[in-house]
């Protein structure tokens, strides 16, 4: 069983939640700080692993900082994501795009090569009937996000690293990609 520590501090226009949960047994401790903004519906947060124990961590894989479902079953409009193409070193270069997004057909956002911004952007908007989901994904290597929208309507989002695949040796700490939502 993981034991969990929580703070929450009201900072004026916004709120802060730091949380952290260590397990006993291997010292792993992942933390998050999410901030919501008052004057706007807009939240972002931020994951950290840490090796707190003696010995290295069991794999650490698949890092996904942003894994949320959105409510799209009921609506009969289409879920279309809105984004623009990434730096192409070209006059494609940034052009907008939309793409609908058809049951059980993800769409699959990734640069190319480790830049942030190399053939796609980080940071997209879903819209579904007269609601939508602004995202963007702050990170300064390679990302990857995966919009799959089910059969029977709801649609899932995922964000994170696209190759994880690592253990922490003692006393190491890493980030993930910082999240923002609106």
């Amino acid at each position: 069983s993981w034991k969990r520590t929580a703070e929450t501090k009201d900072e004026g226009s916004r709120i802060v939640v730091a949380v952290s949960w260590t397990d006993p047994k291997t010292g792993l401790r992942v933390s998050a700080t999410a901030t919501a903004f008052k004057r706007y519906p807009a939240v972002e947060w931020l994951l950290h692993f840490e090796n707190t124990g003696s010995d290295d961590t069991p794999i650490l894989s698949d890092i996904r900082s942003l894994d949320a479902g959105l409510r799209t079953g009921f609506y009969r409009k289409p879920v279309v994501l809105h984004q623009i193409t990434g730096d192409v070193c070209g006059e494609q270069s940034f052009l907008p795009l939309e793409t609908v997004i058809e049951p059980g057909k993800p769409a699959m956002l990734a640069p190319v090569g480790g830049r942030p911004s190399n053939y796609t952007f980080p940071f997209f908007n879903i819209q579904y009937g007269e609601e939508g989901l602004i995202t963007a994904i702050g990170w300064s290597g390679q990302w990857a996000a995966r919009i799959e929208r089910a059969q029977n309507g709801p649609t899932r989002i995922q964000a994170g690293m696209e190759k994880t695949h690592l253990r922490l040796h003692p006393k190491e700490r890493i980030r993930g990609p910082r999240i923002l939502v609106m």
